[in-house]
């Protein structure tokens, strides 16, 4: 909540603020505020003797270390205080920047700029997660690897791969000291892009980017003056990609594709439809339907493929294995439209595929599959077989 400064005559000194600081901070604006109407701007507060930056949403967060400081508190500057500073100062000069009487001032060579400013009591987004793959790679070779891998638009068409609601989707993998990067573009009937270049990792893993958000950091945010940026994510558990250099950090939430995707949308529409449901350490989705245990894993398909889920429920177990079994399931099968039963491992499992591509179908299917397996356990005692404990 902003507190109005006009009650207080205390003058607080923010430093000399260079133009690179600025065009930094005016380039985390354009990417975090976009298509924002709203006039936030970045927060700004005091750390270890050096002014601290922070422009965050639920999907980005930037932070910027700027120059000398010694102040108390956090303040909130507004967007068009620093989109008009970066017209009033350019890369070569800087502004003198205090805060006086609920105002803040901004002197620079070529002029004066004077705009309401005050203290806030928010804190700094922090992003907290493991880091099981790093990787360390100079700017240059990264800024080259993005941009020869996310294009420029050429057209009008183009304009709109520049969407983040169209946006294309670029894959960053590390492995054996080597930085991958793959977008894909077939929804825009482009070929893909593979781009490859040498980088110090530890650990091995992929994470997938909106095209729209890197290409705007590349371009907007990262100083040349930063000789190298550390990279870091977790491939398993991790929701952002983060990227640290000596004078800046931007962390992007990554996007989830394939079969990473389908299986939050799963468990949305579980959650949607009171579904009770966990999830396992493997991935393994497990969830029950008034007694009918389900689990669904989800199988990432090859090459262009949609991945599919398969549902499966254990309606039988230790069966041994014998003739008529076997054909009792066989005309289980001629009967069942979509589901298949079978035999594994002593157990009776009936389960079917579903499609990714056709998710919209997924609850129908998926409540189909539920209503076969009742059917089983009762029709197949006389053969030896007990009914899962789960369905008891």
């Amino acid at each position: 909540m902003t507190k109005d400064f006009h009650s207080s005559s205390d003058s607080v000194s923010l430093g000399s603020v260079p133009g690179d600081e600025i065009r930094a901070i005016c380039g985390a604006l354009l990417i975090v505020r976009h298509d924002d109407k709203s006039l936030t701007g970045p927060l700004l507060r005091s750390e270890n003797g050096h002014r601290r930056w922070q422009i965050a949403n639920d999907d980005i967060v930037v932070n910027i270390e700027g120059g000398l400081c010694d102040f108390e508190g956090t303040f909130s500057l507004q967007k068009q205080f620093m989109m008009n500073c970066r017209k009033l100062v350019d890369l070569e000069s800087q502004a003198v920047m205090t805060i006086n009487d609920g105002e803040i001032t901004a002197i620079s060579p070529t002029g004066t700029l004077t705009m309401r400013c005050g203290p806030v009591h928010t804190d700094f987004r922090v992003i907290r997660q493991l880091q099981t793959v790093t990787g360390r790679i100079s700017l240059q070779s990264l800024f080259r690897t993005l941009v020869t891998c996310i294009a420029e638009p050429s057209s009008n068409r183009e304009i709109g791969l520049m969407d983040p609601e169209d946006s294309c989707t670029t894959s960053i993998r590390f492995i054996n000291n080597t930085m991958i990067c793959k977008t894909t573009w077939h929804q825009w009937a482009y070929q893909n892009v593979l781009v490859s270049t040498p980088a110090v990792t530890t650990g091995s893993g992929e994470v997938s980017v909106s095209s729209t958000l890197l290409h705007r950091m590349i371009s907007r945010i990262f100083p040349l003056s930063d000789p190298e940026v550390n990279v870091s994510f977790d491939p398993l558990g991790g929701d952002f990609i983060e990227f640290s250099g000596p004078m800046t950090y931007v962390a992007l939430r990554r996007t989830l594709v394939g079969a990473d995707a389908a299986f939050e949308k799963i468990r949305r529409i579980l959650k949607k439809r009171f579904i009770e449901h966990i999830v396992s350490d493997n991935g393994t989705l497990a969830a029950d339907v008034d007694g009918v245990p389900i689990r669904v894993t989800l199988l990432e398909g090859e090459g262009d493929t949609p991945a599919i889920a398969r549902c499966t429920s254990v309606v039988a177990n230790n069966v041994s294995e014998s003739p008529p079994l076997m054909r009792e399931l066989n005309m289980f099968n001629k009967t069942l439209t979509s589901s298949r039963i079978w035999f594994d491992n002593n157990m009776v499992v009936i389960g079917r595929d579903i499609n990714l591509s056709e998710l919209d179908t997924f609850i129908s299917q998926f409540h189909s599959l539920v209503k076969d397996a009742r059917r089983f356990p009762g029709v197949l005692d006389p053969l030896g077989a007990e009914p899962d404990n789960v369905t008891k």
